[in-house]
């Protein structure tokens, strides 16, 4: 009678958990069928953080194109590497002799890869080079016979990762990652509009100007509200550019963001001007350098540094900066792209992140030869939490709170879920990304990834779907209960 009895309970326990899972598996029925994923490729892992038990599984052993979700991967490892405090400094040295006002050689600015230099984000940078230029003055010169030389040789000439796609490096979140980085290394251009739909656009100003910089303007107004099309075409280093597009009319001007096709350079002209304000004049200009030089007859005048990389860290995560995490792994790879890459696959085998699905292209997310596993990047959140830098990265992700904007909100869009989630989102054309933490209400702590590759339907529709994903892992105990694997 007892094992009669037995038996009953653990029947209707069973019974219990079918019938929970069955909202996660009606979950991924609608997903099967629906034509908006019909030829898409969706990966989904959803695992437990005390046990690595994976509760969820759709294709999680898939490799896919993550997007800036790999953002988190290059700053733990920075973070290993260099530490909280790190900063990275920019020296300002001086080679000659100050005879009579004037400086028999030259200026230079040495770079270390500081992906804030001359950001407006931080305000530590403000007025740098006009601060430059009175210490110089303070020096009492008044002539540089020489030239004012940007000294970007700490990293590889090559800006770009060579798998970036050319609609892409010409524009603001496709700059290179320069050894000399100044203002995130985009410009702005500003068109004037003439409220006609159709009608060819004016280029009305540049900031900063870029000598020598030639542009062929095809940009024509494309309907109200339409938002920026516009693509800006050019190789780094080169100064002939081509912007195509629309940008949308009903406004008197509008303005974009483009790459700066020699950062450096840029950054020893607009130090000239500076300079010039302040009465100074370099006889031989400004140039960029990218080969290594003997520093021994260098004297040095200033030395700026950077924010911590702590702070640098958390402005990647929260406004997901591609040039950022790109300076991150070229100083990985003391200024190698490639050995940087290399040194992150070292870096995800040393914590015990399975690799075998995982190909890294870049430190940023923008290359769509990047292949990570939904799986490998759960492993990767989950084995992360036994590095003594944990607490520090895990709080420098985008909590989900009241004041959360951007792409997060699209994704949890209710206050059940504030204080509750810790994520990254990757957004392009045609995929779609989002992993992290989620605490829910029935099983403690899960980690999630999930991934969406040539996915056509809007974005809205998209993470209206992943809205359901995450309101079912909040509160339905059958993720703690039962594990779920689609074969679709």
């Amino acid at each position: 009678m007892k094992m009669h009895s037995l038996l009953l309970i653990l029947f209707f326990l069973c019974m219990g958990q079918i019938l929970e899972s069955s909202q996660v598996s009606a979950f991924l029925k609608e997903i099967d069928h629906d034509p908006s994923f019909k030829n898409a490729s969706l990966g989904i892992c959803v695992m437990k953080e005390s046990t690595g038990e994976i509760i969820l599984d759709h294709h999680a052993s898939k490799s896919l194109v993550p997007r800036s979700i790999i953002k988190l991967v290059t700053t733990a490892a920075i973070l290993k590497e260099l530490g909280k405090n790190y900063r990275f400094k920019t020296k300002l040295l001086m080679r000659g002799e100050i005879k009579e006002h004037t400086l028999h050689g030259d200026l230079v600015i040495k770079g270390s890869g500081d992906p804030s230099l001359g950001s407006s984000r931080f305000t530590s940078q403000n007025g740098l080079l006009n601060k430059w230029a009175k210490e110089v003055k303070k020096l009492g010169i008044t002539k540089i016979t020489g030239s004012i030389i940007a000294d970007a040789s700490c990293f590889e000439k090559s800006l770009t990762p060579p798998t970036w796609q050319y609609e892409d490096i010409g524009n603001y979140y496709g700059v290179g990652a320069s050894g000399l980085n100044y203002n995130e290394n985009f410009y702005q251009i500003t068109f004037s509009l003439g409220k006609k739909v159709g009608a060819l656009t004016k280029i009305l100003s540049l900031s900063p100007s870029i000598q020598g910089l030639n542009i062929v303007n095809e940009v024509t107004e494309g309907e109200k509200g339409s938002g920026d099309q516009a693509y800006v075409f050019g190789n780094e280093f080169n100064y002939n550019q081509t912007i195509r597009g629309t940008v949308p009319t009903g406004k008197t001007t509008f303005a974009i963001k483009a790459a700066v096709p020699d950062p450096a350079k840029l950054l020893a002209e607009q130090f000239s001007q500076a300079l010039s304000l302040e009465g100074i004049t370099a006889q031989s200009g400004a140039v960029s350098l990218y080969e290594e030089q003997d520093m021994d007859d260098l004297s040095i005048i200033s030395e700026k540094k950077s924010d911590t990389l702590l702070d640098l860290i958390t402005k990647t995560h929260h406004l997901s900066i591609n040039v950022y995490t790109e300076c991150f792994v070229k100083k990985l790879g003391k200024g190698s792209l490639n050995l940087g890459l290399l040194k992150l696959e070292s870096f995800c085998s040393s914590i015990g992140m399975d690799i075998a699905g995982v190909r890294f292209a870049d430190g940023s997310g923008l290359s769509l030869n990047n292949l990570v596993t939904p799986k490998s990047m759960c492993e990767f959140l989950r084995n992360i939490r036994k590095e003594p830098y944990f607490d520090i990265w895990k709080g420098s992700l985008t909590e989900f709170t009241k004041d959360t904007k951007g792409s997060m909100l699209s994704y949890f869009n209710s206050s059940k879920f504030y204080h509750r989630v810790f994520a990254k989102t990757g957004t392009a054309k045609n995929e779609k990304s989002i992993m992290g933490y989620l605490d829910t209400e029935n099983h403690g702590r899960v980690i999630f990834c999930v991934i969406c590759n040539h996915y056509l339907s809007s974005l809205s529709s998209f993470r209206e779907k992943m809205r359901s994903l995450f309101s079912l892992a909040l509160t339905d105990s059958s993720f703690s209960n039962l594990s779920v694997t689609s074969s679709r």
